[in-house]
Order: structure tokens, then C-alpha cells, then sequence
């Protein structure tokens, strides 16, 4: 058994190396998924929302106006 103990050692390590591996990575998942079942079968659903739809504006009404072309050079128009 002696002579043999450089390929026992490394396996032995290696299994025990992914034994606790897999349990710490389980424990993880089941300590993960308890809390939130717990925190969701606990807490109050929130209230959705709903957004207003803003209602579209209509165009104010065009006026039109008198212009005498000997008074006015040039027309500016804001927009």
C-alpha cells in the first residue's frame, strides 16, 4: 500500500477536494432558494402602476393677419 501512495494521495485529495465542492455549492442553492420563497411568501405584493398616457394636444388655431408690404421688409416666423 505504501508503493502505492503517490496515485491514492492525489486521487483521495481530489474526490474530497469535489465532495466539498458539491456540498458547499448545494447548501449555497438550498440556503438561496429558502430565502427567497421565504421573502416572497412573507412580503405584500406591490401595487402596479400604470402609467397615464399623455393625451395628444391639438394645434392651436392659425389666425391670419393683415400685412401691408410698404410698411414691412421682412417676416420672421417663430415655430
Amino acid at each position: 500500500m505504501l508503493e502505492k501512495s503517490y496515485i491514492y494521495g492525489p486521487l483521495i485529495l481530489l474526490t474530497v477536494f469535489l465532495f466539498i465542492l458539491v456540498l458547499s455549492l448545494g447548501v449555497k442553492a438550498l440556503y438561496l432558494t429558502a430565502k427567497t420563497y421565504y421573502l416572497q411568501k412573507n412580503q405584500p405584493k406591490p401595487k402596479i402602476k400604470r402609467k397615464t398616457v399623455p393625451k395628444p394636444s391639438k394645434p392651436s388655431t392659425i389666425r391670419s393677419i393683415e400685412i401691408n408690404p410698404e410698411e414691412i421688409d421682412r417676416i420672421y416666423v417663430k415655430r
